[in-house]
């Protein structure tokens, strides 16, 4: 059966090389339902996925930056000493900007890649001037609706101006209200009426571009200081719904009910209700922190859990399924989920917390692990392939 599997991928991939029009560029349109590389991944715990312009994937782990074209990896690393490499091994979020510059964010900075030159130009904390990145450790990258940028990290809120190359700082002020509601960054994201979002530890705020003001939003007003209830780490909006990933669950929040001093919360998924059904059916079931959230076109919300798996929520009808780990080679690799995210042709891709890249399949509801080539600790360039 699997011989079989193999030699049908091999006659598809010989008749797709044969093809007059072909190019290695259009490798990453070419599906197959099951893709094996058998080298251990770099790094288990896969941080962040995204998509470029050009349709290829790059994966932040622990240990690298992985470039996937849908056929084979290439590997950015940091090399000590050399300067054209990763600022660290980690890599925690990925932002393209113009077409082939790429910022990435790691536990030691942000740096700017130039896909086509190759080259990387690094931007760290100067602890001794206000015009530089407020921390080096850098959570989440934003692309804002001017062309600029926002940093979220673990001590404030960085703005760089694209046209200047200056820095912008936003740190937490309990005396004053138009400040961030807390320092650790974790989530970022724009609306259409130039609102940047900010998810932190301290819960939701709104930045508003066009006044130049803060507004800051609890989920539980009632007890606004506990992070356990307010703290958000994902956020994301489709059709004007804004949907929030936090330590205590998942809310969908109808972007048109916002005003400056209240958040209308339009459900509770994990919580409730809806969270004893689940667990009446499902005892393992117990956690409620949401890591990841992503909503596809066809408004189904995905949501990453931290210990109960990849959560499907479709809001039309209100069903929940839960996708966990077992011992079929076909269920998700593992139940801590750090990313979702839907490619353009519609494949979701899960990273996990130890055991690699899983990839869905939506019609058959079988997961396939992606295994990430181990990354040669004798390199002596930054980037491997």
């Amino acid at each position: 059966m699997k011989g079989q599997l193999y030699l049908n991928i091999l006659l598809n991939l010989i008749i797709l090389f044969l093809h007059p029009d072909f190019t290695f560029s259009q490798i990453k349109d070419f599906r197959v339902s099951t893709l094996n590389i058998d080298d251990g991944l770099s790094q288990n715990q896969v941080l962040c996925i995204y998509e470029d312009s050009k349709g290829l994937l790059w994966i932040g782990t622990q240990d690298g930056l992985n470039l996937y074209d849908g056929y084979k990896f290439k590997v950015f690393r940091h090399e000590p000493g050399n300067k054209n490499s990763l600022l660290d091994y980690a890599v925690n979020t990925v932002c393209e900007t113009d077409t082939g510059i790429f910022w990435i964010g790691t536990r030691a900075g942000l740096s700017r890649y130039d896909l086509r030159s190759g080259k990387f130009v690094h931007y760290i904390q100067n602890p001794d001037s206000s015009n530089s990145l407020v921390d080096n450790y850098v959570w989440a990258i934003l692309k804002d609706s001017e062309g600029n940028l926002w940093i979220g990290t673990r001590n404030g809120l960085s703005y760089f101006n694209s046209s200047t190359k200056s820095f912008t700082n936003y740190k937490h002020n309990s005396s004053t209200s138009n400040s961030i509601s807390h320092n650790f960054i974790l989530s970022l994201v724009e609306d259409k009426n130039k609102n940047i979002w900010i998810g932190s530890r301290g819960g939701l705020d709104r930045y508003d571009l066009r006044q130049k003001k803060i507004f800051n939003y609890k989920l539980f007003p009632d007890k606004p200081n506990d992070i356990s209830l307010n703290g958000i780490m994902s956020l994301c909006i489709k059709n004007e719904v804004l949907w929030i990933g936090s330590y205590s669950g998942m809310y969908s929040v109808n972007l048109k009910d916002i005003n400056e001093e209240k958040i209308y919360i339009k459900k509770h998924i994990l919580s409730g209700d809806v969270k004893q059904s689940v667990q009446s059916t499902k005892d393992k079931h117990t956690q409620h922190s949401v890591r990841s959230i992503f909503a596809s076109n066809d408004n189904t919300v995905w949501a990453g859990t931290y210990g109960t798996g990849l959560l499907r929520y479709q809001p039309d009808t209100g069903k929940i399924k839960f996708y966990t780990s077992s011992n079929n080679s076909e269920s998700i690799s593992e139940d801590y989920i750090v990313s979702v995210f839907e490619d353009r042709q519609g494949v979701l891709w899960i990273g996990t917390s130890s055991s690699g890249l899983n990839k869905f399949n939506r019609s058959s509801e079988i997961f396939q692990t992606i295994f990430i080539p181990d990354i040669d600790a004798n390199k002596k360039s930054g980037i491997s392939s």
